[in-house]
């Protein structure tokens, strides 16, 4: 009797774990469902760009003098003309004065020179006079001489005396004559002695000059209105010449620089419209913008992940700025739109999976999954445009990987299930 209980109960335990595996080969698969749907494909990518001032001046100081009066300060406004900052010019003033005493006795030196040779021309045009008045006596002389010897009335060598005293008064007075023009020739402009001194006098004079356009630079002035930023200097510091004091920029118009990557450069041109987006607590503000220019060439960019890329820069100029708070190096994310077409069908790129080397999904037909080829169009990593094997208002599994999915299988909805109106290609 033992024995036809326990034969009894193993048929049945047999019948229960036969019917219930029957159970489980045909109850439904639980699986989330995704309904296709036509509408605007969007396919975009976005850089972080960085704001700048369209009208932006850096203030340099020419001199490496210190700081004496700081009048500016971060974020203060200013208008054209308006001091800035003053240096420490007491050296320059004090060089422009050591100069000007040199000019002044260069000068005396010339004046001085100058008069000594008018003295020397004076006193040499005496001589020739004087010597000229004896000659022309001792010439008379010898005339008469001459005269008398020629009526016998007067010596050979009496002659002879009076002929070597004109050949001798002729001689100096050659000799005064070349002294006197010599002498005029040095109080000649000229002569090297004036264009000794007058280039001396010169020199100095483009030395002071120098000094004293530096001595106005001296003086920092504004040179546009707008802004005060990146004021790199205190009261009482050394002045860098290759480092600005500050900047000033013009508050009313801004462009963004961005750098995109090197193989993204094909995707954009001038012209082209773009979203600038500026992250807030409320909500995000989109501004429109477009391409002003793009760079010649690439640059190296360290990534934020430590990786050396290849970008290039392009200049964002904004639409309307009038309401925006912005400020030069603020950071803001501009979005490319590189594909845009309506009326396409996409599906959760998850959704599709390979099978004998080709792409297909799970349609569901009659609560029941069915094995269908599709075919791919433009994708990124979370949708997939289907050009071939769906339609509009198609059912399919959101996860082909779900346990139990076979050819066939009946399934069953394991959450809500919302109809999409639109899908987005953002990358």
């Amino acid at each position: 009797m033992k024995k036809v209980i326990k034969w009894i109960m193993g048929v049945l335990v047999v019948l229960v774990a036969g019917a219930y595996g029957y159970y489980e080969s045909i109850k439904p698969v639980r699986v989330d469902f995704f309904e296709t749907a036509r509408g605007e494909v969007v396919k975009t990518f976005k850089e972080e760009g960085t704001v700048t001032a369209v009208e932006e001046r850096d203030v340099y100081a020419i001199l490496p003098n210190k700081i004496i009066s700081l009048k500016v300060k971060e974020g203060q406004e200013i208008t054209k003309g308006q001091k800035i900052a003053s240096l420490d010019l007491e050296q320059l003033q004090d060089q422009i004065r050591i100069l000007e005493v040199q000019k002044s006795n260069t000068e005396t030196l010339l004046e001085k020179t100058l008069k000594d040779i008018q003295d020397q021309i004076q006193q040499q045009s005496l001589m020739i006079e004087e010597t000229s008045r004896q000659l022309e006596v001792a010439t008379k002389d010898l005339n008469k001489a001459q005269t008398l010897f020629s009526q016998d009335s007067a010596p050979q060598n009496q002659v002879d005396a009076m002929q070597n005293q004109v050949n001798q008064l002729e001689n100096v007075l050659r000799q005064q004559q070349l002294a006197l023009s010599q002498l005029e020739a040095q109080a000649s402009p000229d002569s090297e002695t004036v264009k000794y001194y007058s280039t001396s006098i010169l020199t100095i004079d483009n030395q002071i000059t120098q000094l004293a356009h530096q001595l106005k630079e001296g003086e920092i002035i504004a040179p546009v209105d707008g802004i005060v930023v990146n004021v790199n200097y205190d009261k009482g510091s050394p002045v860098n010449p290759a480092v600005p004091i500050c900047t000033i920029f013009n508050p009313e118009e801004y462009r963004v620089e961005v750098y995109i990557l090197a193989e993204d450069i094909v995707k954009v041109y001038e012209g082209m419209e773009v979203a600038v987006i500026q992250e807030l607590e409320e909500t995000d503000r989109v501004l429109k913008g477009k391409i002003e220019s793009i760079a010649p060439s690439a640059v190296e960019k360290i990534s934020s992940l430590g990786l050396n890329e290849k970008r290039v820069k392009l200049k964002i100029v904004l639409d309307e700025t009038e309401q925006v708070h912005l400020y030069p190096g603020y950071s803001l994310d501009v979005e490319f739109t590189t594909y845009r077409e309506d009326n396409l069908i996409t599906v959760p790129k998850t959704s599709v999976f390979q099978t004998e080397g080709k792409d297909a999904v799970w349609l569901v037909k009659e609560d029941r999954v069915q094995l269908t080829y599709v075919r791919k169009g433009i994708e990124n990593d979370v949708d997939v445009v289907i050009t071939e094997g769906l339609a509009e208002g198609d059912i399919i599994v959101k996860n082909p990987n779900t346990d139990g999915l076979k050819d066939g299988i009946s399934v069953t909805n394991q959450e809500g299930f919302v109809l999409p109106t639109m899908k987005s290609l953002d990358k």
